[in-house]
């Protein structure tokens, strides 16, 4: 069974291995998707799932 990745999670995955996890942490918090997209274009987007409204589940992010 798939189910959608959690966006906190991978938010917090994804600040561990980043220099500025701090910064793109709380830009998450405060919904500022742009500017993480602007500054971290290789965040992945599950963090996004769940998080950002409009931002859909797609085959490609559906985790077992």
């Amino acid at each position: 069974m798939s189910k959608a990745p959690n966006a906190a999670l991978e938010a917090i995955k994804f600040a561990l291995e980043t220099d500025e996890g701090i910064e793109f942490l709380r830009l998450w918090l405060y919904g500022e998707f742009g500017a993480i997209r602007r500054d971290w274009p290789e965040c992945p987007s599950e963090v996004f799932i769940g998080a950002e409204y409009g931002f859909t589940v797609t085959q490609e992010a559906l985790i077992d």
